[in-house]
C-alpha cells in the first residue's frame, strides 16, 4: 500500500525588502482624452487610488503630470476627473510596502547555457512582477543572483504563485522568441483529496481574481489526467495533469469540479471556493453605493432593455437559488462537487450582471429618477445579503458528516427562501417603474398621517397638558432600586409627594386643534387619492426630474403633519402649530402643480384636485 508523505510547505522565512519608492511614467493614448483618475486606477495599473490620494500626491509632489506643451504640475485643488490633454505623460512614485514571501536562500539552477536558464520555482513566490510583488518575484531573485538586471530575463511561461516547478528563462530577445515558438508540453503533479472519477474534464472556467473580486469565464479549457499513486489512509491521491489549453488556475478549477479539489488549495478548496465567493458577495455590497467605480466587476453593461433584463435576472438568480437547494442536498457526494460548485458560480455570475445592469441605469442616456434608481439598489443590496446568507449556509454542508442531526439543511432552504423573497421584490419594481414605487411610497405616508390624524383626535376627546400618555406621571411612581411602584402602609398608591393641580389646556390650542383635525384627515385621503394622477412610468428627463420632486414633497408633507400635531399635543405651543400648519399647506399647492405637470395640464386628470383644494381651505 502506497503511503504519502506528510505535506511539508515551502521551506525558507518570509522575507519582505524595507519600504521603497518605485517610479511608474504612464503615457496616456492619444485616442481618448482620460483623467488622472482613469489612467491610475485602469489596466494595466490598477493602483486603486481615491481621488483624495490623488490630490496628496499632487500635494506631495509624488504625481506629476506633463502635457506636450508644458511640464507644469496639476493644482492638488484640480478635479482628478478631469480629462488629460492628448499624449499626457503622468509621473507616479509609488511608496511600495512588498508582501513578504518564503524566500529561500539560494534558487536551484537546474540548467544555464546557451542563454537558457531553467530554475526550481519554489511555491508561494510570483514569477514576475505584479501588483504587490517587485524585487520578491523569480525574475528579480534570479537576476540578483546571477548578477544580471532584471529586464534582461525574460520568462517563456509561468506558474502560479502557489505552483512549484520548472521554469524557463532567456537571457536574450532573439532566445526567447524562438522559445515561445517552439512546441512544449507542460506536465504537472498534483497531490488531490480522494481519486479522480474521470481522466479529462473540459468544464468551462469560472475564474475568481480574489484580490479584486473579479470573475472571469473561459471556454474551451480541456486538461487529462492520470493517477499516479493513492493512499488509503488519508484519501489522498497523487496525479499528473496534461494541458490542452492555458488558462488562469486550469488544473485547480478543473480538479475542483472533478470533486477531487488540490490539498490545501485556499481558493479552489471546497471550503477555499465558498469563503471566496462569501468574500466578493461582502465586498459588492459594500461597493454598492459607489456604482461609478473603475473597479472591473461594475463596469456597467451595455444592454437594449435593461429593465427587462432585471426581470430576467431575477427569474434566473432566483432558479439557481432553488438549484444550490437541490445539488447541496446533504449528505453531498464528493462526485457531485462538479455540479454544486457549477451552479454556485453560476449564481454568482448573474449576482454580478445584475450590479452591472445597475451601473448602466445610473450611467444611461436616458434619466431614471433617483426614487427608481435608489429603490433598485436597496433591492439588489437585500439580494446580495440574502445571497450571502446561503452561500454561508452552503458552506457548512461542505465535508461535514453530521448534517443530518441538527438543522443546518432547513437553513439552507431558507437561504433558498430568502433569495425568493428579494428576487420578487426588484422584478416587481422593474414593472412598476419610478410611478409605480411612487404609489407605494404614497400608500405608506397615508398610512403614516393616518397615525397622527388618530392621534389628535383621541387627545381631542380629553385634551391635557405635556405627555398625551402620562409616561412622565408613571416613572415619578417608579422605585429605580427593586422596579416596584412604591405604595404606602395600606396599600394605596403613595401620595406623600406635593403634586401640582393640571393646568388647563389653552382654549386657542383647542381650537387650532379642532381645525386642523379634519384638515389632516383630509390631508390622508389625498394622499390615498393621489396614486390615480401618477402616470404610467416615462423614462425622460423631465418625468423623472418631477417624479422625484414629487417625492420630495410628499416626506415634506409627512414631517409637516408630524411637526403640526406634536405642536399641538405636546407642546401646545400655538406659534409652531401655525408655521407648521403653513409649510404643509404650501408643500400640498407645490404638489398640486407637479401633478399638472406630470399630466400635461390635462384638466379631467386633475379635476378632482380643485374640489379637494376647495374642501381644505374652508
Amino acid at each position: 500500500m502506497v503511503k504519502l508523505p506528510e505535506f511539508k510547505h515551502a521551506a525558507g522565512e518570509l522575507y519582505s525588502p524595507a519600504p521603497y519608492f518605485r517610479h511608474f511614467l504612464i503615457r496616456s493614448s492619444g485616442q481618448y482624452r482620460r483623467s488622472v483618475f482613469d489612467v491610475l486606477n485602469s489596466k494595466p495599473y490598477r493602483f486603486n487610488l481615491s481621488k483624495l490620494q490623488i490630490s496628496h500626491l499632487l500635494d506631495k509632489r509624488l504625481l506629476r503630470i506633463y502635457t506636450p506643451t508644458t511640464t507644469s504640475l496639476l493644482s492638488p485643488s484640480t478635479p482628478s476627473t478631469l480629462p488629460l490633454p492628448n499624449f499626457s505623460v503622468v509621473s507616479y512614485n509609488q511608496h511600495v510596502h512588498e508582501t513578504a514571501v518564503p524566500r529561500p536562500a539560494r534558487l536551484d539552477v537546474v540548467y544555464y547555457q546557451d542563454n537558457i536558464i531553467v530554475v526550481d520555482k519554489p511555491t508561494g513566490i510570483p514569477v514576475h512582477p505584479v501588483q504587490k510583488y517587485y524585487h520578491n518575484t523569480i525574475q528579480h531573485m534570479l537576476a540578483n543572483q546571477i548578477g544580471v538586471a532584471p529586464e534582461s530575463l525574460y520568462p517563456i511561461h509561468r506558474l502560479d504563485k502557489l505552483t512549484s516547478g520548472i521554469l524557463i528563462f532567456a537571457t536574450t530577445q532573439q532566445t526567447a522568441a524562438t522559445l515561445k515558438t517552439c512546441s512544449k508540453e507542460k506536465l504537472y503533479l498534483a497531490r488531490i483529496k480522494g481519486r479522480l472519477v474521470r481522466n479529462q474534464c473540459h468544464d468551462d472556467l469560472v475564474y475568481i481574481y480574489p484580490t479584486r473580486h473579479m470573475l472571469n469565464v473561459y471556454t474551451n479549457a480541456k486538461t487529462e489526467f492520470r493517477e499516479l499513486a493513492h493512499d488509503f489512509s488519508r484519501n489522498e491521491s497523487i496525479v499528473l495533469a496534461k494541458l490542452f489549453s492555458g488558462y488562469p488556475h486550469q488544473i485547480r478549477i478543473h480538479l475542483r469540479n472533478l470533486g477531487t479539489p488540490i490539498i490545501d488549495d485556499p481558493l479552489y478548496g471546497t471550503e477555499g471556493h465558498i469563503a471566496s465567493i462569501s468574500s466578493t458577495l461582502q465586498q459588492l455590497q459594500s461597493t454598492l453605493n459607489n456604482l461609478n467605480s473603475t473597479s472591473g466587476l461594475l463596469q456597467p453593461a451595455n444592454v437594449k432593455d435593461p429593465l427587462l433584463e432585471i426581470s430576467k435576472l431575477s427569474s434566473l438568480i432566483s432558479a439557481h437559488a432553488t438549484k444550490l437547494g437541490l445539488v447541496f442536498k446533504p449528505p453531498i457526494a464528493a462526485t457531485t462537487y462538479n455540479t454544486c460548485f457549477q451552479e454556485l458560480d453560476s449564481f454568482f455570475k448573474y449576482i454580478k450582471f445584475l450590479i452591472s445592469i445597475l451601473n448602466q441605469l445610473k450611467n444611461s442616456t436616458e434619466s431614471y429618477s433617483n426614487l427608481f434608481i435608489n429603490e433598485l439598489s436597496y433591492n439588489t443590496a437585500s439580494i446580495i445579503e440574502s445571497a450571502f446568507y446561503l452561500v454561508e449556509e452552503l458552506g457548512k454542508l461542505i465535508d461535514t458528516e453530521d448534517v443530518l442531526k441538527d438543522d443546518k439543511t432547513d437553513e439552507r432552504l431558507i437561504g433558498v427562501g430568502i433569495v425568493w423573497e428579494k428576487c420578487e421584490n426588484i422584478s416587481k419594481n422593474a414593472k412598476i417603474g419610478s410611478s409605480g414605487i411612487l404609489r407605494g411610497k404614497l400608500k405608506s405616508s397615508s398610512s403614516l398621517v393616518l397615525d397622527a390624524s388618530e392621534e389628535l383626535k383621541e387627545w381631542l376627546l380629553d385634551p391635557m397638558v405635556g405627555d398625551a400618555f402620562n409616561l412622565d406621571d408613571f416613572s415619578d411612581n417608579f422605585d429605580g432600586d427593586d422596579d416596584k411602584i412604591q405604595t404606602s402602609n395600606n396599600g394605596d398608591e403613595d401620595e406623600s409627594g406635593d403634586e401640582d393641580e393640571d393646568e388647563d389646556v389653552p382654549e386657542a390650542i383647542i381650537k387650532y386643534g379642532e381645525t386642523w383635525s379634519p384638515k389632516i384627515q383630509l390631508v390622508k385621503l389625498l394622499l390615498s387619492l393621489l396614486d390615480r394622477s401618477i402616470p404610467a412610468s416615462k423614462y425622460t428627463k423631465k418625468f423623472s426630474k418631477n417624479i422625484d420632486l414629487f417625492h420630495e414633497k410628499q416626506l415634506k408633507v409627512n414631517e409637516y403633519v408630524d411637526d403640526l400635531v406634536a405642536s399641538i399635543v405636546y407642546d401646545m405651543d400655538l406659534e409652531n402649530a401655525k408655521k407648521a400648519s403653513d409649510k404643509l399647506t404650501k408643500e400640498i399647492n407645490q404638489i398640486f402643480e407637479i401633478v399638472k405637470i406630470l399630466n400635461n395640464n390635462d384638466e379631467k386628470k386633475v379635476k378632482w384636485l380643485e374640489s379637494w383644494k376647495i374642501k381644505y381651505s374652508n
